[in-house]
């Protein structure tokens, strides 16, 4: 059992019964009624403990472009890097079923108990999270996507779609959570008003008019070129930064829900790399490819599809007589007068850069990037008609889980049809990555994630758990306890086939105020060595762990984190808590 540097180590879990006694009732019910269909892969993985199960998501159309909806298992063939493979999963999702059609509702909670467990939250219909991305797109550029965004959801919303909206600047933004009622998502989408991103305006980027740079002394204005270009590439890093990171966040927030997920993202400038091409410029050149490559792997994990929409619409003038000096022009020609985030998000190269990133973000994640297009509603009710007509094919690949990326073929029976799927996956292990590092960069790495994590709008759902608060007794500072209880089917066990069940926990607890300032937050790490009988019974209800915050009389919002080690995954919660006074 390892300690954060904040907190202070704590015993492993007693009085086991009694944690669960406050809890089994309702997993119990919940577990019984549960659908053998509604998450195939959960209880797939945790049988076969020595491999890893792939799902491939697949939307297969006809040479019209219309839906295939009518095929079987035998209809496919499945390849991994160029093996064939055994289709152990496979199941057809067609529009008009749901999950919710499927799965008979959960046990209502006690006052006192919460969850993230998605079940709780009914998912009619393909979920689709509309992602307005401010960070990266000019200002101009997110009122026409604003605009044709705000008509859709008027005039096109598809009935009992269940569809959140979230926006992207400096962070990460939830502007409405799921739901099926076209009302909240315009009146969330009128509040978010179009406005400059402060990453994208460069504030330390200053451009002159001819006049003015004629009248410079060169060197000087060499060094100011040279200036403009160090801010554009550090803007790019910073977006691209943010831009993951949000990305992350999505993927963990949805990864626990079952079935395949659209994520429109509207946006523009998101390069894949940086190349001038110039030795006046050395320091600006950098690549992103493999980050992005990875954040498309996480999503593609999650069975989330990307459809790419370019905000810019119909995009001309890609190519110029005026040969480019770098990443923003320091000196504007009269018959191109451009602001500083225009420069940065519709120069030909931004625009072409960002087409490629589009086109292997959704290529990678089985959705579709749309650009030179003008019609956003278009790309939106496609997205969703993928979401509402496709296969999941499951498979088990053999041989070692060796870290390199493995190219996913899918060939469909039947003359003219195609299919569109994510290209593939890397076989990377966070175990093997966590075994070469040290203890305190493993330790640093899991802390730097659950704070990511928390900060997240949209809770994780990859590990899932309930979380019980007894009642507070009054005092000056008030021992909080807070009760968890894992669900063992969304968390990893090794050692589990010689008796000896192991599994490590990461926990992170804060509690915010209403402003939002952390007041107090507290971690531990748990290394649980199991006895058979107390792994089957956590099998069965679930692994309790408990863990105190102290505080003072006052309203607060209880965030809650657990993170896999082995595995990374992690999972959040948001408990409202008001602590009585004395």
């Amino acid at each position: 059992m390892r300690e954060y540097p904040y907190g202070r180590t704590l015993g492993f879990i007693r009085r086991l019964a009694f944690i669960v006694a406050i809890f089994s009732a309702s997993i119990i019910s919940s577990r019984q009624t549960a659908s053998p269909q509604s998450q195939p892969p959960a209880s797939a993985a945790t049988v076969r403990k020595t491999t890893h199960l792939v799902l491939v998501d697949v939307v297969v159309y006809d040479k019209h472009g219309n839906h295939v909806t009518n095929l079987t298992a035998a209809d496919f063939a499945l390849r991994d890097r160029g093996q064939p493979q055994n289709i152990a999963v496979f199941s057809n999702e067609h529009a008009g079923e749901s999950l919710a059609d499927k799965t008979p509702s959960p046990p209502q909670l006690p006052p006192d108990v919460f969850t993230n467990r998605p079940e709780y939250q009914r998912l009619e219909g393909p979920p689709t999270i509309l992602l307005l991305d401010g960070l990266n797109t000019a200002v101009a550029d997110q009122q026409i996507s604003h605009d044709s965004m705000l008509q859709y959801l008027r005039t096109q919303l598809k009935e009992g779609q269940k569809t959140a909206i979230l926006a992207l600047n400096n962070s990460l933004l939830l502007l409405q959570d799921f739901t099926t009622d076209p009302r909240f998502l315009i009146a969330a989408l009128d509040k978010d008003k179009p406005k400059t991103s402060e990453e994208l305006s460069g504030p330390q980027i200053t451009l002159l008019s001819k006049a003015e740079a004629q009248a410079m002394d060169p060197r000087l204005l060499r060094t100011l070129d040279q200036l403009n270009q160090r801010h554009a590439a550090e803007s790019a890093d910073a977006r691209v930064r943010i831009t993951l990171a949000a990305l992350r966040s999505i993927a963990r927030a949805v990864g626990g829900i079952p079935g395949r997920k659209n994520l429109v993202w509207v946006s523009s400038a998101f390069p894949f790399s940086l190349q001038l091409g110039s030795s006046d410029y050395f320091d600006a050149d950098r690549t992103y490819g493999d980050e992005t490559r990875r954040t498309a792997e996480l999503l593609a994990s999650a069975r989330v599809a990307v459809y790419t929409v370019d905000a810019r619409g119909l995009s001309i003038g890609l190519t110029t007589d005026r040969k480019p000096t770098g990443l923003v022009e320091t000196v504007q020609q009269p018959d191109n007068l451009q602001s500083v985030d225009e420069q940065l998000a519709n120069s030909p190269d931004a625009i072409l850069g960002s087409h490629a990133t589009m086109r292997d973000l959704a290529k990678d994640t089985g959705g579709l990037a749309l650009y030179n297009h003008n019609d956003i509603t278009r790309a939106v009710a496609l997205s969703v008609a993928d979401g509402g007509s496709y296969y999941t094919l499951g498979y088990y690949p053999e041989g070692h889980w060796d870290g390199k990326f493995h190219r996913i073929e899918v060939k469909v029976a039947g003359h003219g049809l195609e299919a569109r799927y994510r290209s593939g996956y890397f076989a990377a292990d966070i175990a093997q990555t966590s075994a070469s590092e040290n203890p305190q960069q493993r330790e640093k790495r899991a802390f730097e994630e659950l704070r990511a994590a928390l900060a997240d709008p949209l809770p994780a759902t990859q590990v899932t758990f309930r979380a019980h608060i007894p009642a507070i007794q009054p005092a000056a500072k008030a021992q909080v306890q807070i009760q968890f209880l894992i669900d063992t089917a969304t968390i990893s066990f090794d050692g589990v086939e010689t008796g000896r069940p192991h599994c490590s926990l990461d926990f992170m607890v804060a509690a915010t105020s209403p402003d939002g300032k952390i007041i107090t937050a507290d971690g531990r790490t748990v290394d649980a060595q199991l006895k058979p009988d107390q792994y089957a019974q956590a099998t069965q209800h679930g692994l309790p762990f408990s863990m105190p915050l102290a505080l003072a009389p006052g309203s607060y919002s209880l965030r809650l984190a657990v993170r896999d080690s082995p595995t990374g995954k992690i999972g959040t919660l948001i408990v409202p808590l008001s602590v009585p006074a004395p």
